[in-house]
């Protein structure tokens, strides 16, 4: 009784630190008993349905960045360094899937090399070069079935938009993006639609509500959806489709932007519209810190968000401290 009561009072708490028009709805982010080997952010995470597991490529640590590949098993909620490793640290690449289950891993700093990892045989080899380094991309599949991924915008190529076929190994330039993007978030709708999240490039500080982009992703022709009410994206956070609505974890957050970092951010393309949704048990500091560089995935069998690692940053001082939790949102 003494908890419950003690529950409803923090969260009570909590919601009057919010401006009414941001509480929609609240959420609870479940940390597993499963840590990974280090605390780290700028990893990737990819969905492995064949095998109930979701795979963690590399990411950067205290101690610099690492080659691990590791393996979260859903259904045991247990974690495992696969046999096999990225030929290189790596971390802030991305990641795409074929149609047998093989994971892909494009680019990372100073990095053009796309990497093949059998989820069966846990073998890591190189197939192909991007058409030049980049990192911190956003990529997304033409179609659930689709043996080919587009890789927009990056740190290196903030317009660039690639084509990767994962079946015949070619990569292609394809025309730009309207716009160089300081960060991008993407993700793809499975009906031929992806939408692009992102603040123009800047110099400066990166601040200012921003439109959705939604790319035709057959003819590659964008249109701004929404109006230009969409939060700033500061830094790089994750995007996932539950295939009706967006979900963005981290790259937004602290009072500098006018969002606590202990909530996500949810898209709606029907409503054309978003909302800010508290997440309590959400791993973060104080008030003035900015949650980022966690990788995340979405389970539709069981309707959870999972997020690994991550890192908060002191808006002020530029102090951090990075995480190496597992949780998952229950939606």
């Amino acid at each position: 009784m003494k908890f419950h009561l003690l529950l409803i009072t923090t969260l009570s708490l909590y919601l009057l630190l919010l401006p009414s028009r941001m509480v929609h709805s609240q959420l609870i982010a479940t940390k597993l008993a499963a840590v990974l080997p280090t605390r780290r952010h700028a990893t990737n995470a990819h969905y492995d349905p064949s095998s109930d597991s979701i795979y963690i490529f590399g990411g950067r640590q205290y101690a610099g960045v690492t080659n691990d590949i590791l393996q979260f098993n859903i259904t045991s909620e247990t974690l495992t360094r696969a046999k096999g490793f990225l030929p290189v640290s790596r971390c802030d690449g991305t990641t795409s899937s074929d149609s047998s289950s093989n994971i892909y891993y494009h680019g990372g700093p100073n990095s053009a090399e796309i990497f093949k990892f059998s989820t069966s045989l846990h073998t890591v080899e190189k197939v192909a070069m991007l058409p030049s380094p980049n990192s911190e991309s956003a990529s997304v599949q033409m179609s659930p079935l689709s043996e080919e991924v587009l890789i927009l915008g990056g740190v290196k190529a903030r317009d660039r938009v690639v084509r990767f076929n994962m079946d015949t190994l070619e990569v292609q330039q394809l025309a730009p993006l309207p716009m160089n993007y300081s960060v991008i978030l993407a993700v793809a709708d499975g009906a031929g639609s992806a939408y692009i999240f992102g603040n123009p490039y800047t110099e400066g500080e990166i601040s200012g509500e921003h439109y959705v982009t939604k790319m035709n992703l057959s003819t590659l022709e964008t249109v701004q959806v929404g109006g230009p009410t969409f939060p700033s994206v500061r830094d790089k956070g994750a995007a996932v489709w539950d295939g009706s609505d967006v979900y963005v974890v981290g790259g937004y957050g602290g009072f500098p932007s006018g969002i606590r970092s202990d909530s996500i951010l949810k898209w709606s393309p029907a409503r054309m519209e978003h909302s800010i949704i508290p997440v309590l048990n959400f791993p973060w500091a104080f008030d003035r810190q900015e949650f980022k560089g966690a990788s995340a995935v979405f389970v539709e069998r069981l309707r959870r968000i999972y997020f690994f690692g991550g890192m908060s940053q002191n808006a002020g001082s530029g102090a951090f401290m990075m995480y190496d939790g597992i949780w998952y949102i229950q939606l």
